[in-house]
């Protein structure tokens, strides 16, 4: 099994909790055992697979490159007007710093940045008290990555 595959089998079973599926399921225990160094199912049988596999991901994950960068014209003017400088934000978001989401949100990402498929998500909160988004777009392979900050009401 490789590591993009365990982490697939992981994602696929987050919500689970380990000691409900893992004498059953071959493919999660060899995921877990593949992904998890020393992993030793006593020591992790009362977690859920999601648990787990976000330990793995803050532990392993590295920076991405995030392509070509845009910025949608309202928040590139309201940037402007307030001298609010966004390029902070892109670096948190290409540094795995995704801000203000859920830990479904986070391993969403993580798994997209090791498949290269889908999207990657960050939410952040401005100086001002607005919130913004950050996405990494995965989907086309026949166009250059490319990463979008926008106000969340623009999305």
């Amino acid at each position: 099994m490789e590591k993009k595959d365990a982490i697939v089998a992981l994602w696929q079973n987050s919500d689970e909790k380990i000691a409900d599926i893992y004498d059953d399921n071959a493919e999660v225990a060899s995921a877990l055992n593949l992904l998890v160094d020393g992993f030793e199912y006593p020591d992790h049988s009362h977690k859920k697979v999601k648990a787990v596999l976000l330990a793995y991901f803050l532990k392993n994950q590295k920076e991405f490159d995030l392509g070509k960068t845009l910025c949608h014209h309202a928040l590139a003017s309201h940037a402007q007007d307030n001298g609010i400088d966004l390029m902070p934000y892109f670096y948190n978001h290409s540094n795995c710093n995704w801000g203000v989401l859920t830990d479904d949100d986070q391993i969403a990402n993580y798994v997209a940045i090791s498949t290269a498929e889908g999207r990657l998500l960050s939410k952040y909160k401005l100086d001002d008290g607005q919130d913004i988004y950050l996405i990494t777009d995965f989907e086309c392979e026949e166009q250059p990555r490319l990463t979008t900050a926008m106000f969340t009401h623009d999305y």
